[in-house]
């Protein structure tokens, strides 16, 4: 048995049964599903919440072991189950990939929408459909609190809304330890996957955005760096799915939480063409992820990203509302031809 690596947790959610399953279902994703010996505090119930034949319960802990393929990705209900005390779903990244496209209302029309060029519309999640503060904010707090890290002002965390968090603990700890930038992200995820992930609300007008794009025959994808079984939890939670084709995220170990690298595989697995993809996203990450791979952004002005931000990195626009984002579609900046900021 390797050595026991503790993931920190803050005193008031220590012994909660729920965030520990939550943790549990985070242990996939800790890079390359090599982190063997995970401990986590143990609680009467996770006897009725954790039935995974790799966990073993030992005294005062919850042990995890490495062993031969491990490194899967949780069943996107399996947030849901953890709340009702169901138990941990987990399937293999081989089976994962097998059902990663995730339709939506059985439609298989990739055809041109009308009065557009862009077919087919991708959407990042955080600070574009949704407004995440609270639920990233606090959780990034208290991951740092776990890590007896100083306290920061919320206020300042806004601008890590968006980012891969590899990246913004690194920044946030002033460090390139591998090992102590796992620490805080699984102590991040800890909070996150237990309440964090349900502490969202949509933007005005963007359910009547997406239920008209649709009317459109355009087809719609979330595309975001955020891990998958995260994004598809909140989508559903805010009973958005059944706008979208698809809903597509980075994997728990990181892989794919470049935008780039994620544009590119999103375009790859449904077959699409990049000049018939629009990117609408608030970060620079939506707008250089996008350039990279041939396909026009829009960049929105409600989300995170500040306005120098986006006009430094040249998208085709800068929207400042939801109604400007569907004139926008619906006008010249829609058709072939068309200038913009990146003209």
């Amino acid at each position: 048995m390797a050595q026991a690596w503790n993931v920190p947790l803050a005193p008031h959610i220590h012994g909660s049964a729920v965030a520990v399953a939550a943790a549990v279902h985070l242990l996939a994703g800790i890079p390359n599903g090599r982190m063997a010996g995970m401990v986590f505090p143990a609680h009467p119930l996770m006897a009725e919440l954790v039935k995974d034949p790799l966990l073993v319960a030992r005294t005062g802990h919850i042990e995890l072991s490495e062993r031969p393929g491990l490194g899967s990705e949780c069943d996107p209900k399996v947030v849901s189950q953890y709340r009702v005390g169901g138990s941990v779903a987990c399937r293999s990244r081989r089976d994962a990939r097998r059902g990663r496209r995730e339709s939506v209302g059985g439609s298989s029309d990739r055809g041109e929408a009308p009065g557009s060029r862009f077919a087919h519309v991708f959407f990042d999640l955080d600070g574009t459909l949704i407004d995440p503060r609270h639920g990233i904010v606090k959780s990034i707090q208290y991951a740092l609190h776990a890590l007896g890290e100083p306290t920061r002002d919320p206020s300042s965390l806004e601008r890590f809304i968006g980012p891969p968090l590899a990246g913004t603990f690194r920044q946030l700890l002033g460090t390139n330890d591998g090992e102590r930038v796992q620490q805080a992200i699984a102590a991040y995820r800890v909070r996150f996957g237990a309440s964090g992930v349900f502490e969202s609300r949509v933007y005005d007008g963007i359910p009547e955005a997406l239920r008209a794009l649709g009317k459109s025959g355009r087809g719609l994808f979330v595309v975001t760096s955020k891990p998958g079984v995260y994004a598809r939890t909140i989508v559903d939670h805010h009973k958005l799915r059944r706008h979208f084709r698809g809903v597509y995220g980075a994997e728990l170990n990181g892989e794919r939480s470049d935008k780039a690298t994620l544009i590119r595989y999103v375009l790859d697995e449904e077959g699409l063409s990049p000049c018939e993809v629009l990117m609408v996203g608030d970060r620079v990450h939506d707008v250089v992820g996008a350039r990279e791979n041939g396909v026009a952004c829009v960049a929105v002005g409600w989300g995170y990203g500040c306005r120098e931000e986006l006009e430094t990195a040249r998208p085709d626009a800068v929207v400042e509302s939801v109604f400007e984002l569907m004139e926008w579609l619906d006008g010249p900046g829609g058709c072939p031809g068309s200038g913009g900021l990146g003209a």
